[in-house]
Order: structure tokens, then sequence, then C-alpha cells
């Protein structure tokens, strides 16, 4: 992760690359732009920011020291501002962020500009305060006072069928799973399969399917992610805090960490955002204790990467959303500029051939 201020075109100034005839780059002073470098394993967060109650934003963690960038906040970027907690964040199929404050936000991950998606006054259908947004294929759905598909370039929304939650039905936390989703149901606290067109769900793990430690009622279930083997880790305010891994096949639970798995502090309940990365290294955040966990999923040991004494940059509190692992792909603007790179390479390779034709004919002359 890299805060791009300064560059090869001295300080204060940032390349832009053109690819055609010839390689350009032009120096634009970068006083005004705002940009993070996001690089696979960083773990994107969302907070309250320093400690005056009024900012609300995004930050980016490095995995290995623990030192925060604001990726997107009140400061950094343009548009809608966040107006209170964050409960979601997550990445979109196109490498964006989806979050969720004053409605469904995107934000873009190279200046922290924020755009609404949808929200009360953007996109018609029912809308309800959501607690999760993931995008399924060309979907975006949320849950809140109800499961909803959300189209991304109008905002509309529409319930999906049968998917209100109501005293049975309660969804923190889901997946998507081929057209179907997995879910979190914390009413029941059991883990289903949910067709989001007809609205039938099946149950894969709960305290009558699959063996293992099972969430009791009271003890919420606040997330759920996949490992990279394919399993499922569960977020709760059970056990500590602790990260149930449920074998989506045979639905049985294993407690990963908690109290009496692994070492290290707890949140005493008050934790459950989770993300992996992918390595199968978990992260996992508290939101009165202001920290960020990294959980060894092997021994469940647990280990403080981010908080008050530990890594540098802006002091948060109150971390509220998912912890969203950047995934381990390349970035889109390495794609672009390996792209121009490449495209001038082939440029100059082709003067050469020409050059070399040229030459030959002169020579037989």
């Amino acid at each position: 992760m890299a805060s791009n201020e300064s560059s090869c075109c001295g300080r204060g100034f940032f390349p832009i690359v053109f690819a055609g005839a010839w390689l350009v780059i032009i120096c634009v002073r970068a006083s005004a732009v705002h940009a993070v470098t996001l690089s696979p394993g960083d773990v994107v967060i969302g907070a309250e920011i320093g400690s005056t109650d009024t900012d609300y934003g995004l930050i980016v963690v490095d995995p290995v020291t623990g030192d925060r960038t604001i990726l997107s906040d009140n400061t950094h970027g343009t548009g809608p501002t966040f107006s209170g907690t964050i409960p979601s964040v997550t990445f979109a199929s196109d490498g964006s962020l989806l979050v969720g404050a004053n409605g469904l936000m995107r934000v873009d991950p190279a200046t922290g500009n924020r755009t609404i998606i949808s929200s009360p006054s953007v996109g018609t259908g029912p809308y309800d305060q959501f607690t999760a947004a993931r995008q399924v294929g060309s979907q975006i759905i949320l849950s809140g006072g109800s499961l909803l598909n959300v189209d991304p370039t109008t905002g509309n929304r529409t319930q999906i069928p049968g998917a209100s939650l109501t005293s049975t039905f309660a969804v923190y936390g889901f997946l998507p799973n081929g057209s179907d989703l997995i879910i979190a149901n914390e009413a029941i606290n059991s883990v289903e399969r949910l067709d989001p067109i007809t609205g039938t769900t099946i149950v894969i793990s709960s305290n009558t399917v699959g063996s293992g430690p099972f969430v009791p009622q009271g003890k919420n279930l606040t997330d759920v992610e996949y490992g990279p083997s394919g399993n499922l880790y569960i977020g709760t305010t059970y056990a500590g805090a602790g990260i149930i891994s449920v074998n989506p096949v045979t639905g049985d639970r294993t407690l990963v960490t908690g109290i009496g798995v692994g070492t290290g502090p707890f949140f005493g309940g008050d934790g459950g955002q989770i993300g992996v990365a992918a390595d199968g290294t978990l992260y996992e955040g508290g939101f009165l204790a202001s920290t960020l966990v990294q959980v060894d999923p092997a021994t469940g040991n647990r280990t403080i990467l981010s908080d008050a004494t530990h890594g540098t940059g802006p002091l948060f509190k109150q971390l509220t959303a998912a912890c969203a692992v950047v995934p381990n792909v390349p970035e889109p603007s390495t794609i672009i500029l390996a792209t121009l790179g490449g495209l001038a390479m082939l440029a100059y390779g082709r003067r050469k051939q020409t050059r070399a034709r040229n030459s030959l004919a002169r020579n037989k002359l």
C-alpha cells in the first residue's frame, strides 16, 4: 500500500502515461490528487476516524506493519460524505468498493471518490437500512429489513421473494454461491442456502444439521466469508467473538478461534466482523475495542495488527464495517500501465524491424 504523491517526475508531481508510437509521460502537479495504491493482502475497514465523532470513512491497513492510511472520508475523495457509521464494505466485480453509508455507495479505491448507487432518493422500490451488500452476477444484493436486489445502473430495488427479515429470518452476512446465496440467519442461528429467485432456503448447518459447536440463541451471527479451501467462516459474538468454520457439504462446525481456542486478546463479544486473505489468514474487528486482530487459522492464535499502539497513521475507533481484504489479483491501473508499456515496446520493436529491413534493402542495392 502506498500513497501516490511523488514519483520519478519529482516531488509534488505524478505521471500520466500515454502510449502510441512513443511512450509519453506527462507530469501533473499532485497537490489536488488523493490516491492510495492498494496491494494484495491490504485490509480495508470502515470506522470512525479520530476522536471527534464527526468523521467516518475507509482506512487501509497494511497486513504486515498495521500502518493505517485513509482511503476515503469527509476530506479524502469527492462526493457525498459518510454521515455515520459504516455497516458494510466489500469489493465489487470491477474492483471498486461497495459501502453501506447514506444508502449504498460506490467508492473508487484509486481516488477515494464516492457516488451513491441506491438510496431513498436514488432508485425506486422498497428501502430499509441494511447491514451487508454483495455483488452477485450483474446485481447487487442488500440485507437489511429485507433482502433486496439492486440494479447497479439505476439503483432500483426489488425484494427477493420470501426474504423479508422477520422473527424467523434475519441475515447479517451472505455470500454468492453460483446462482444462490449462502446466508447466516441470526434468527435461528443457522447457515442456509437461499434461492434469490424463489426465496426457497435449504439449511446447511444448524443445531440439528452437522456436528460441532453451535451458536446458542442470543449470540449473533455477524458475518460469513469463504475460506480459500471452500469452507465457510462465520463471525459471531459467541465464545469471546469467536470465528466458526463450517463445512458446506456436511454442515460440521469447528471453533477456529475463541474462548478455549488460540491465544491472544478477546473482544468479549464485541466483534464478529471478519475478513479472509488469500493465504487463509483471518482478520477480525472490534467495535468498542477499536482494534483489528490477525488470526492464525491453524492455531486460532490472535495478534493485534492495528490499534492505538500498533501501526502508525490516523487512529480509528468503533470499527463498524467488515474487513474487506484486497483480492490477490492485478490492480486495474497495473493492468493498464502494463498494457501501455507493452504497446510502447511493441511499437519500438516494430520500428527496429522496419529499420533493419530498410538497411538490408540498401545493402543489397
